[in-house]
């Protein structure tokens, strides 16, 4: 894994492992090599297609709210789901 410690949210740096520990984040992180390969590269995603996945999980969450509601009648929709269909 390669970071960039070279943030403002990160300094001063006195320890390292201190100010990633309470200060870092995943913005920190440059790139990761798994096995030989890029799994993230500056900053990119390299090992799978991160747009399929969040619309994945934006269906699968509006399943989930309907689901939800159906089963529970009491439990009202978010205001921005009530009119998005499943």
């Amino acid at each position: 894994m390669v970071l960039d410690l070279d943030q403002a949210h990160l300094r001063p740096m006195i320890n390292l492992v201190s100010s990633l520990v309470h200060y870092g984040h995943p913005g920190c992180v440059e790139s990761v090599m798994v096995g030989g390969r890029f799994l993230m590269r500056d900053g990119k995603v390299t090992c799978m297609n991160v747009q399929d996945t969040l619309d994945a999980a934006q269906v699968a969450t509006v399943a989930a709210w309907h689901r939800l509601h159906e089963a529970s009648g009491d439990i009202a929709l978010p205001a921005s789901l009530s009119k998005i269909r499943r």
